[in-house]
């Protein structure tokens, strides 16, 4: 960690690893505790092109802990391919028809909820929420919805949109407990 810089709308992280360098734009709801300036950590970063680019991260302490510590999603599903244990110890499930929606050619998208899991514990957030889970991680949506590719036009026709995902995400989430 080279750098943690506060602002208003958004906090900036720095992370190096000799020559190499990366910047994580993160919108959080509370101030960084989990780490500070000076703390190796090892940073996990998958990215996948489809309709438009799809990306996941997780911040760990270092080995034998490898604690999660931070981890985001701004993506099209909930976990990278190939990767189930991406953001272990935390799981996540998506929740369909918690919040249903009339569908028609103005409202194409429906909200939907991502059900968290960290051991017995679980929360259900939807989009714009967050909530602490097991007392360990503090996890929240800003973005969390179904797009239907169809809907009835309300004249007997129908319209349809083709570029854009089905599901798509924008989840964040941080360990509170130190």
């Amino acid at each position: 960690m080279s750098a943690i810089e506060a602002g208003p709308d958004a906090t900036e992280v720095a992370l190096t690893c000799g020559e190499q360098a990366v910047q994580l734009r993160l919108q959080l709801d509370e101030p960084l505790a989990q780490f500070a300036v000076g703390d190796p950590l090892v940073l996990d970063y998958r990215v996948q092109m489809s309709f438009g680019i799809s990306e996941w991260f997780s911040l760990r302490s270092p080995a034998p802990d490898g604690a999660l510590l931070l981890g985001g999603v701004a993506a099209e599903a909930l976990l990278p391919p190939n990767a189930d244990t991406f953001f272990a110890p935390l799981s996540m499930t998506r929740q369909d028809g918690v919040c249903p929606t009339t569908i028609d050619c103005d409202h194409m998208e429906e909200p939907i909820a991502v059900e968290f899991t960290h051991g017995d514990d679980t929360a259900v957030v939807f989009a714009s929420h967050s909530a602490v889970i097991g007392e360990s991680y503090r996890v929240g949506a800003s973005t969390a919805r179904k797009h239907y590719s169809e809907a009835n036009d309300g004249l007997g026709g129908f319209c349809e949109v083709f570029d854009v995902p089905e599901y798509y995400y924008r989840l964040m989430f941080h360990r509170v407990d130190g």
